[in-house]
């Protein structure tokens, strides 16, 4: 998550990173809309770390991860 704060990244990014490193494949549209909201609805750049692990912990914890890895 700490690669993620880097200033090349743009919230789109940082989901899509996500999702590439947990399940090897980019997140669907619908997907992508859901995790980005929820990273964008983040006031401050500590909330943003902490919704984006949430996103992390969420995919982790995926049946499509647990199932693949």
């Amino acid at each position: 998550l700490t690669a993620l704060e880097a200033p090349i990244f743009t919230d789109a990014g940082r989901v899509d990173t996500l999702f590439l490193a947990t399940l090897s494949r980019l997140p669907s549209e619908t997907e992508r809309t859901s995790m980005l909201g929820y990273v964008e609805a983040a006031e401050t750049d500590e909330q943003r770390r902490s919704a984006l692990g949430d996103v992390l912990w969420a995919l982790l914890n995926s049946a499509e991860f647990a199932m693949n890895h």
